[in-house]
C-alpha cells in the first residue's frame, strides 16, 4: 500500500526504493493481506498485488534473534536494521517474514532514490484503488 498513485507511477516506471532503517531490515516492504495494504495506503493511495518470489525465507523470532545478537558480538557490529540485512544476506536469507510483513532484502543505501530497481523477486500484478478496491490503471 502506498499513499498516493504518483508513487505507483514510479514503482511500476522505474522499480521499488529499497527501504533502509526499517524495523525489519533493509528492503521493499509488502504484506500478505489486502486489508494491511489497504491501511498503508490510506483512504486517498492505492494498493499494488504482487507476486513475489520467496526464495529463502528466515521467519524471525527468538532463536534468530540470538544468532543475529551473537553474530553482530563476533562481528563488532552495533545492532541495527542494516545490520539485520547484512546479517541474513551472509546467511543465504533473500527474504524475511515476520508476521504479515515480508521484507525482499537489498542492502540499504545513503541515497536510496538513487537505488531505485526493479527486483527480480516481486512482479507486479495490478494496481487498485484503496477505498473501494476497483482496479486502475497508471
Amino acid at each position: 500500500g502506498t499513499p498516493s498513485v504518483t508513487n505507483a507511477c514510479s514503482i511500476c516506471r522505474d522499480g521499488f526504493m529499497a527501504g533502509d532503517g526499517n524495523a525489519a531490515g533493509d528492503g521493499t516492504y509488502l504484506v500478505t493481506d489486502v486489508a494491511t495494504a489497504k491501511s498503508y495506503a490510506g483512504s486517498a493511495g492505492v494498493y499494488l498485488k504482487c507476486l513475489v518470489t520467496l526464495g529463502r525465507t528466515c521467519v524471525w523470532g527468538a532463536p534468530m534473534q540470538a544468532r543475529y545478537a551473537a553474530w553482530c558480538q563476533r562481528h563488532g557490529v552495533q545492532q541495527d536494521n542494516s545490520a539485520v540485512t547484512a546479517f541474513l544476506l551472509r546467511n543465504g536469507f533473500n527474504t524475511i517474514q515476520n508476521g504479515k510483513v515480508v521484507v525482499v532484502l537489498s542492502p540499504g543505501y545513503r541515497n536510496p532514490t538513487a537505488w531505485k530497481r526493479k527486483s527480480r523477486f516481486i512482479r507486479m500484478l495490478s494496481i487498485h484503488r484503496a477505498s473501494d478496491g476497483a482496479p486502475i490503471r497508471v
